[in-house]
């Protein structure tokens, strides 16, 4: 009988000590929100032909859907004024890149990223 009035004592004293504890307020949150960034995309220019959108975690590196492998003419950041979207001519966000966040016509300019964006990432500016 002393030995379980001691230990409900101790635990008494324990709980009392953990609810008194103070939050360190400056310490980031363990899990926090991932933000979403959309990408529109077309295989033909100004937008036209056959279009997607998806919807992306920023942070991550995204390959484009086989249907739209070398066949992405027009690609558009609906998200630009949050996050900046990098395009990559390989899989896996490697090789050569491309920042334009609204381009309605890869074919002008040098056209290297024509028919040739393999993947890419968003990131919060």
């Amino acid at each position: 009988m002393g030995f379980m009035r001691s230990s409900l004592a101790c635990l008494g004293a324990l709980a009392v000590l953990i609810i008194a504890t103070p939050i360190d307020k400056t310490s980031t949150p363990a899990i926090s929100a991932r933000a979403e960034a959309t990408v529109f995309m077309c295989d033909d220019t100004r937008f036209r032909g056959r279009c997607r959108t998806d919807v992306l975690q920023t942070g991550s590196c995204y390959n484009v859907p086989e249907s739209f492998v070398d066949r992405i003419s027009s690609i558009r950041n609906n998200d630009r004024n949050k996050d900046t979207c990098t395009w990559y001519r390989e899989r896996q966000c490697r090789g050569e890149s491309y920042r334009n966040q609204d381009d309605d016509n890869l074919a002008d300019g040098n056209g290297r990223f024509n028919d040739a964006i393999r993947s890419y990432e968003c990131k919060r500016k």
